[in-house]
C-alpha cells in the first residue's frame, strides 16, 4: 500500500487489558415449578490452551487480548500456524481488541481463514474495527453478552511528510477509498448483507457500535453465549466428538 493505514481511537499504541465487566446476574437458588429444590451448576472445567487425545486430535487455544499491529499479530499466526502443523481439528480465537493496523489485520485474517481447522472466534470484551474484520473471517463466530462490535471507515494515519505534495494527496485519498471498499465487502458479505446496506450504517465517518442482540440480527455473530468457561470447555470438547 502506499502508506500505513490505520483505525484511529485516541489511544496509545499498547496492549489493552481485558474489560472488567460485572457478569450476568444468576437466580437465586430455590424451588423449581416441579417444587424440587434447584441444584447449583457444577464449575465448568478449566481449559488447557492445547488438548491433544490418543486419536491425534487436538484443541489448541489463542488468546488476542491486544492492539492489532505486527508485533501481536505476528504471535498471533505463529500460534494458529503451530497448531496447524499439530494437526489440530479445533482452534479457539479469544479476541479482545479496539482494532489496530490494517495492513497487519489483514495478515491475521487471512491466516484465520486459511487455517485447516475450524476456527471459533469468540469475542469477550470488544471486536472494534480491524478487530471487527478479523472476527468476520472465523469459520463460528461467538460473543459473549458482556461484549461490544464495533466497525466504521477505513481512516487515514497521521501523514508525518511536511512535504506531501496535492498529487501524494490524492494518491492517498485513492488508497483509503479503494481500502475502505475492501474492507466493507467483506464483513458485508460475512454479515449476508449488501454493501450498499452496510455502508449506509458508517458512511460519514459514523462507528457502527453492536450490542449481543443488534450483533445476531445484523448476523454479525452466530451465536452468543452467558459463560465463557463454558463455553471453552464445550469447544474442547468437541475433539472427542
Amino acid at each position: 500500500m502506499l502508506l500505513s493505514l490505520a483505525f484511529l481511537f485516541g489511544l496509545p499504541p499498547m496492549v489493552l487489558p481485558p474489560p472488567v465487566l460485572p457478569l450476568p446476574s444468576q437466580p437465586d437458588a430455590g424451588v423449581t415449578d416441579a417444587g424440587a429444590p434447584d441444584t447449583p451448576a457444577a464449575p465448568a472445567p478449566e481449559v488447557k490452551p492445547t488438548t491433544c487425545h490418543d486419536t491425534g486430535t487436538c484443541f489448541v487455544r489463542v488468546v488476542f487480548n491486544a492492539r492489532v499491529d505486527a508485533k501481536s499479530v505476528e504471535s498471533a499466526v505463529a500460534q494458529l500456524r503451530a497448531a496447524d502443523a499439530a494437526g489440530a481439528q479445533h482452534v479457539l480465537l479469544e479476541i479482545n481488541s479496539l482494532g489496530g493496523e490494517v495492513e497487519a489485520g489483514f495478515q491475521l485474517a487471512k491466516t484465520v481463514e486459511d487455517s485447516r481447522a475450524h476456527v471459533v472466534c469468540l469475542v469477550d470484551g470488544a471486536a472494534e474495527s480491524m478487530g471487527f474484520y478479523i472476527l468476520q473471517s472465523c469459520s463460528e463466530r461467538v460473543m459473549s453478552k458482556r461484549s461490544v462490535l464495533m466497525t466504521h471507515q477505513v481512516r487515514l494515519g497521521e501523514i508525518k511528510d511536511s512535504q506531501t505534495t496535492l498529487e501524494e494527496l490524492h494518491n492517498y485519498y485513492a488508497d483509503i477509498r479503494a481500502t475502505s471498499r475492501a474492507f466493507g465487502e467483506h464483513v458485508s458479505r460475512r454479515m449476508n448483507m449488501p454493501y450498499d446496506a452496510y455502508n449506509r450504517h458508517v458512511a460519514g465517518n459514523l462507528d457502527w457500535y453492536m450490542d449481543w442482540k443488534a450483533a445476531l440480527k445484523n448476523r454479525a455473530v452466530d451465536d452468543v453465549i452467558d459463560d465463557v468457561k463454558i463455553f471453552r470447555a464445550d469447544v474442547a470438547a468437541r475433539v472427542t466428538e
